[in-house]
C-alpha cells in the first residue's frame, strides 16, 4: 500500500527527473557545436531528398566525408548531378550507415568517399545525429530527434568547449568552435611567414590527434570497408575512395608501415582507391589551410583536376 509520504516522494523524484531531462535537452540544443552539426546533417539530407526525388536519371555522384573532404573537393564546384554530403567530424561508421540506409533503388550512380589515415583505427561511434533520417516510424523519428538522444555522442565535446572557450580569454587554451571555412578565410589575411609558423603548430596538434588512430590498423577497419562496398553493390553504385593530401611534415611523422597497410587493406577489399599523398607528396604549406585540410584556394585546384581526370566529374568543370 502506497502511503501519502511515499506518493509525495515518488512525485517529487519524478518531477526532479523530468526537470533535469528538460534542462539537459535545452542545454544540448543551445550548444553551437550541436546546432552547427545538426543543421549541416539536416541540410545535407534535404538536398539529398530533393535531388533524388527530382533527378530521374541514374547519374548522380554523391561526395561524402568530413571537413577534409569538403576542403579537397573544392566547394566552388557546382553541378546538378553532384551531391555533396560533408559534415565535420564524420566517422567511417557514420558514412557506412548513411549509405546502408539509402533506398535500394536510387538515382545515385557513384559515391566518392574520403578515407583519412585517421580512419585506420575507426572510432566506435554511433550515428545518433543521423538516426532520425534512417526511420519512417514516427515514434522512432520523434525519439531520435530529442537533443539528448541525438546529441549523445557530442555531449563530452559540448561540455569541453563550454569550459575551454570562455577560459581561453583568461588562460590560453584551444577553442574549436571556428569552422574550417572560417580558418580558410583567416589564412588569406596573414603573411606566408606567419602561415608557415602556424603550420608548424598545426602539425604538432594534428599529430597528437592522429597518433591514437594511426598506430596500427583497427580490427573493424576492414569490416567497415566491406559493409560500405556491399551497400553500394546492392544499390548498383560504383564506389570510389580517396585520401586527401596532408602536409608532408605531418605525414612523415606517421608510421609508414601503418600507412602502407592502410592502403593495402582498402585495395584487397576491391574498392577503387587513390591516395593523393602519393601523387602530391611534396606540397608546401601554401597548399594547405592547416596540416590536414587542403586549401580551397590553392591545393583543391589540383585535387579537383585529378577527380576530372578519373572521370568522376564532367570534363568541363573547373
Amino acid at each position: 500500500m502506497i502511503t501519502n509520504k511515499t506518493f509525495i516522494l515518488i512525485l517529487l523524484y519524478s518531477s526532479i527527473t523530468l526537470l533535469l531531462v528538460v534542462l539537459l535537452n535545452i542545454y544540448i540544443s543551445q550548444s553551437n557545436v550541436y546546432q552547427s552539426k545538426m543543421q549541416r546533417i539536416d541540410g545535407n539530407y534535404e538536398v539529398l531528398r530533393r535531388a533524388t526525388k527530382n533527378n530521374s536519371s541514374d547519374n548522380l555522384l554523391m561526395v561524402i566525408g568530413n571537413s577534409y573532404v569538403n576542403a579537397s573537393f573544392k566547394s566552388s564546384v557546382k553541378d546538378e548531378n553532384i551531391l555533396r554530403f560533408t559534415v565535420f567530424g564524420m566517422t567511417l561508421i557514420e558514412i557506412v550507415n548513411i549509405i546502408e540506409n539509402l533506398p535500394e533503388k536510387t538515382p545515385i550512380d557513384e559515391v566518392l568517399v574520403g578515407l583519412g589515415y585517421n580512419y585506420a583505427i575507426p572510432v566506435n561511434a554511433d550515428s545518433s545525429g543521423y538516426d532520425k533520417h534512417f526511420s519512417s516510424n514516427p515514434l522512432n523519428v520523434f525519439w531520435s530527434s530529442l537533443p539528448m538522444v541525438r546529441g549523445r555522442s557530442l555531449t563530452s565535446t559540448i561540455i569541453k568547449e563550454d569550459i575551454l572557450c570562455p577560459s581561453s580569454s583568461i588562460v590560453r587554451t584551444r577553442c574549436k568552435k571556428n569552422s574550417t571555412e572560417q580558418i580558410e578565410e583567416s589564412i588569406s589575411q596573414i603573411s606566408p611567414e606567419k602561415h608557415q609558423s602556424n603550420m608548424i603548430v598545426s602539425t604538432k596538434e594534428r599529430f597528437n590527434e592522429y597518433i591514437p588512430f594511426t598506430s596500427s590498423i583497427g580490427s573493424n577497419f576492414h569490416s567497415y570497408l566491406k559493409r560500405l562496398k556491399i551497400a553500394c553493390d546492392i544499390r548498383g553504385i560504383t564506389l570510389h575512395t580517396y585520401t586527401a593530401p596532408i602536409y608532408k611534415e605531418l605525414r612523415n611523422r606517421l608510421n609508414p608501415k601503418t600507412i602502407e597497410e592502410f592502403r593495402h587493406t582498402i585495395n584487397i577489399t576491391g574498392i577503387n582507391y587513390v591516395d593523393m599523398n602519393l601523387i602530391f607528396p611534396d606540397w608546401e604549406a601554401d597548399m594547405f589551410s592547416d596540416a590536414t585540410h587542403v586549401s580551397t584556394t590553392s591545393g583543391a585546384n589540383d585535387t579537383i583536376t585529378l577527380f576530372i581526370k578519373n572521370n568522376l566529374l564532367e570534363s568541363d568543370l573547373q
